[in-house]
């Protein structure tokens, strides 16, 4: 492959690291955003709390964008070390040996989520133990522990989508 192609690629390859970076700071913001509007900005306003529900579809939704970045950076780097890439073959020999740096974007966008999620079910739980609202809080509840399913979902999807393009 000639060293203008792979410089392409190479800029495409941190083009899309960019990309999941901002996605990352994206869910942090609309986390924020729906959790400042739902807790507190207006407690007159009673319905506003149902906002947490959708918190776990926000981080559904930006993992599954910034995941599917990080395929393409995965698809492009095995494309590079079959051609011949040095660096990636260095890479490759690291990620053989489960030492790997290049794993915490991607251990912080779940932890996130999973963190994320979890704030409708404590939500769900103070609801239920204050005798507030049992329905509202199996709502929340339902509602966080989904939004953990997706991204377990999401975590195996993309390493089996990983695994079958390292072949």
């Amino acid at each position: 492959m000639d060293l203008e192609k792979e410089m392409q690629l190479r800029s495409e390859i941190v083009a899309s690291q960019k990309i999941q970076a901002d996605y990352l700071k994206w869910k942090l913001i609309t986390v924020a955003a729906l959790s400042a509007v739902a807790l507190g900005i207006n407690p007159s306003i009673k319905q506003a709390v149902y906002l947490l529900c959708v918190v776990p579809l926000c981080c559904f939704y930006t993992d599954l964008l910034s995941l599917h970045s990080m395929i393409r950076v995965v698809t492009i780097g095995n494309f590079l070390k079959k051609e011949g890439c040095k660096y990636e073959e260095y890479i490759d020999e690291i990620r053989q040996q489960k030492a790997t740096p290049l794993k915490f974007e991607n251990y912080a966008l779940i932890c996130s989520s999973v963190f994320f999620n979890l704030i409708p079910v404590i939500y769900g739980l103070v609801q239920i133990i204050s005798f507030k609202s049992t329905l509202t809080g199996i709502s929340f509840i339902i509602s966080g522990l989904v939004g953990v399913m997706l991204t377990i979902f999401l975590v195996i999807r993309i390493g089996k989508f990983v695994s079958d393009i390292n072949k």
